[in-house]
């Protein structure tokens, strides 16, 4: 904690709001969280993340992660993989328990490519927006992007 006190410190002073994002969080016993987040409530954090980035969150942990980081006065984001295909149901759950933060990826695309994020478009979708012609346009330069990136991706996609 001192040396992430150190980083956050050192980002402020450049000007910047200031997320921490818990990765690899399903995890972590629930103790755990509650001292990320009396953490954060110390050094000044409105908003602490949770990244599910194996995986393996419940509804559960989410709803008693949300819980504990209230508790502390810390607002709390969640970051849903979406491998086992639980991202859907935990953006349910997080939605329900008032989470005003959750990440989403156009196309669901994201860092562990084989597990996928939860997508903007169902993110979207659930809140009653449509992303119209924009969306589609971001998903189509995005297509195009990664078939620059590897001409035999789009047999992926």
């Amino acid at each position: 904690f001192k040396i992430l006190e150190k980083e956050v410190d050192y980002i402020r002073n450049k000007g910047y709001e200031v997320f921490i994002n818990f990765t690899s969080a399903g995890y972590n016993k629930l103790e755990q969280n509650r001292e990320f987040a009396k953490f954060a409530k110390k050094i000044g954090l409105e908003v602490i993340y949770f990244a599910d980035t194996e995986s393996v969150f419940t509804p559960e942990y989410v709803i008693n992660t949300i819980d504990i980081c209230k508790a502390e006065g810390i607002e709390v984001g969640m970051h849903f993989h979406d491998k086992n295909g639980s991202a859907n149901l935990l953006l349910e759950v997080a939605l329900y328990k008032e989470c005003k933060f959750i990440d989403a990826t156009i196309l669901g695309i994201g860092g562990k490519w084989y597990d996928g994020n939860l997508s903007l478009e169902c993110l979207l979708n659930r809140l009653g927006v449509n992303g119209g012609v924009l969306l589609n346009d971001l998903k189509k330069h995005l297509i195009l992007q990664l078939i620059k990136y590897n001409k035999f991706s789009a047999a992926v996609l």
